[in-house]
């Protein structure tokens, strides 16, 4: 996103054309930003896409509410990890 960002600042401040910009956002949308939504957007069982998600940094153990919910899935963490 960080990238993203500075191309529209470029944009922004006519440093780069909106064709330029358009090719930008295109290859972030078929890149980075839809492997993510494929991985934790579609179908699957929802603790393992929580555990994928902290084992990619993408959450971690403050993100929970109840500390009850990150030791249900701290052994599918074990498991996923054990298996790579």
């Amino acid at each position: 996103m960080k990238k993203l960002n500075k191309r529209f600042l470029a944009w922004e401040n006519g440093e780069i054309d909106s064709f330029e910009l358009d090719e930008t956002i295109h290859s972030y949308h078929d890149g980075a930003s839809r492997n993510i939504y494929k991985k934790y957007n579609y179908g699957g069982d929802a603790i393992l896409k929580v555990a994928c998600a902290l084992m990619n940094d993408l959450l971690d153990e403050d993100d929970f509410p109840d500390e009850s919910l990150y030791e249900k899935i701290t052994p599918v963490m074990d498991l996923l990890q054990s298996t790579q």
